[in-house]
């Protein structure tokens, strides 16, 4: 069963709240490092997160601009904004926004928490440092994964199949019917899903 909106909202917002407590504890040199997002630094990836709170008439302006290319409008904007606007600026402008009802069209309110879990991990896994993801977020995300949202990553969910080693969780392909399984721990799957690195287990 999916969880309910006020729940999800919830969510988001403390997935927020920890990546803000993540970024304040960067150094300038952080920053300007590259993220696990390919092309963008960390600062980029920051303003990137912060997209959604903006002026929607320069998303669709941009957007148009880039002939329907969504992805081309959204990385000339990360850069535009990183290139603008301090650390400092954008740590204020995503606290100002915790709790924000955004979703992204057609994804609804985990929509919203994917967009903020997983491009946590672009930070976490470019900079070597311990997800700043619950298990709990990292389930509801995987839950609303459909082949769409998983496609322009290489990953069919009709012949791939994902389950969490320390949950009740899979999702995918039926297990008899799959081409592909994946197990790992439930923090692990989402980067594995999503084309990211994971690191490494300790010891």
């Amino acid at each position: 069963m999916a969880a309910p909106t006020s729940q999800i909202r919830a969510m988001t917002a403390d997935q927020r709240r920890a990546t803000l407590t993540l970024l304040r504890s960067l150094t300038p040199a952080q920053w300007q490092q590259p993220s696990a997002c390919e092309g963008w630094t960390i600062q980029e990836l920051v303003a990137h997160l912060t997209l959604p709170f903006g002026r929607q008439s320069r998303v669709l302006r941009e957007t148009v601009r880039a002939r329907g290319d969504f992805d081309l409008a959204a990385d000339r904007m990360a850069r535009q904004d990183a290139a603008s606007r301090s650390p400092e600026d954008l740590v204020t402008q995503l606290a100002d926004h915790v709790d924000h009802p955004w979703r992204p069209p057609g994804g609804g309110p985990a929509g919203a928490l994917s967009h903020d879990v997983i491009h946590s991990y672009d930070l976490t896994l470019a900079l070597g440092l311990d997800p700043v993801v619950t298990p709990e977020r990292a389930g509801v995300v995987l839950s609303a994964f459909r082949p769409a949202h998983l496609r322009g990553f290489g990953v069919d969910l009709r012949r791939t199949r994902f389950e969490a080693t320390d949950a009740d969780l899979a999702i995918g392909a039926e297990r008899e019917r799959a081409e592909r399984v994946v197990a790992a721990p439930v923090l692990d799957l989402i980067p594995l899903a999503t084309g990211r690195p994971v690191a490494p287990s300790p010891g």
